[in-house]
């Protein structure tokens, strides 16, 4: 029996401590942080656990059925199972028995590196259909973002029912894709077969996380009417790559690559009538306030922002009020910002602008 293949085990057959010694364990038990929609998931994630066990020895005497019967089915030493569980249902298979230690522990590291794109996010259920189809393609060989996302559309098209939703499988592999910056996983047919929505999740992903590197790939894939509407499509919570650019620490060249891509930023706001620039100021974000007001390939404030944006959004943008009646100068100001009240000055922002109510400059 030793060696890779796949069977589902009934519930009461899973392993637990008392049928089996736990030797290897890997644990997947929360939704990724980068997930927009972490806070809504929670409630239905998947926690996945793969280990390998060991079957225990005191199975009872020479004189015990469960003895001999364990001679005669040859019971492995070593099963590598993989076990996933949500509040509602359970499932467990094994993908590999072997009576060799070494074994197991070389095909652990294989399987668990081949699973880890697809699970750790914690949203996605795997099926016994799709786990033969990886086996057989040999994935665990090189279980790399890329190489994995190449085998998925190759098994989707020879084998389309191997999984019920596909797109919960392209979404776990583009999101690990670009938390690990693996640009080879984020080609245009991945992320074609994904659509729209994956397209919009993935650069809100790696906007929030600052993989610029991925933020880059999949903008080239991208038309420029495909570029201003995904840059632009909100998540669950109401959010865009835009927004979650700005107000993150994040990659200098994705906000510069969101300015090049002509979104007018003195046209986006949040619920709270917060521009982009405001976020930034709320976060002391001063790379993304700089980047959005120079050129990609100039200097600073030789811009195309001030040309592709053009001077009235810069300045539309840079003085405009919240809800609050505040500018991003005064939000910088208010916190004790000075490297982003800095850069917004060095941008043009006019500190004179009075607050409504108090009058209140920046100064």
């Amino acid at each position: 029996m030793e060696g890779y293949s796949v069977h589902e085990l009934e519930k009461d057959d899973f392993p637990t401590t008392h049928s089996a010694k736990l030797v290897a364990q890997e644990c997947y038990p929360r939704v990724n942080a980068m997930c927009p929609t972490s806070a809504e998931l929670e409630k239905n994630k998947v926690v996945t656990e793969v280990g390998i066990w060991e079957v225990q020895k005191n199975i009872g005497s020479i004189f015990s059925l469960s003895y001999w019967r364990s001679l005669l089915n040859r019971v492995p030493d070593y099963n590598f199972v993989i076990k996933q569980r949500s509040q509602s249902k359970e499932q467990a298979f094994v993908l590999h028995e072997t009576a060799n230690l070494r074994s197991a522990e070389d095909a652990y590291e294989s399987l668990k590196n081949m699973l880890e794109p697809l699970v750790d996010d914690c949203t996605l259920w795997l099926t016994g259909e799709l786990l033969k189809e990886l086996i057989a393609a040999k994935a665990y060989h090189d279980s790399s973002p890329g190489k994995l996302a190449r085998i998925i559309v190759e098994i989707i098209d020879s084998n389309p029912n191997a999984h019920p939703n596909w797109s919960a499988v392209f979404r776990s592999l583009v999101l690990d894709a670009v938390s690990k910056d693996d640009v080879e996983a984020l080609d245009s047919e991945l992320l074609e077969k994904g659509g729209d929505e994956l397209t919009a999740s993935a650069l809100r992903s790696a906007a929030m996380i600052g993989s610029g590197k991925s933020f880059r790939t999949i903008i080239s894939t991208l038309s420029p009417e495909k570029k201003l509407k995904l840059l632009q499509e909100p998540d669950a919570g109401g959010k865009n790559a835009v927004e979650y650019a700005f107000e993150n620490d994040t990659d200098e060249s994705t906000v510069a690559e969101i300015v090049e891509s002509g979104v007018d930023i003195s046209q986006v706001f949040t619920k709270r009538f917060l521009n982009p620039l405001h976020l930034a100021a709320m976060t002391d974000n001063s790379k993304s306030i700089s980047a959005s007001s120079r050129k990609k390939s100039g200097g600073f404030l030789q811009t195309r922002s001030v040309d592709s944006l053009t001077n009235r959004q810069l300045r539309s943008a840079l003085n405009a009020l919240d809800g609050e009646g505040l500018t991003p100068l005064m939000v910088s100001c208010q916190c004790g910002y000075v490297e982003s009240a800095l850069s917004l000055l060095l941008a043009g922002a006019d500190p004179n602008i009075q607050q409504p109510v108090s009058h209140d400059t920046a100064l």
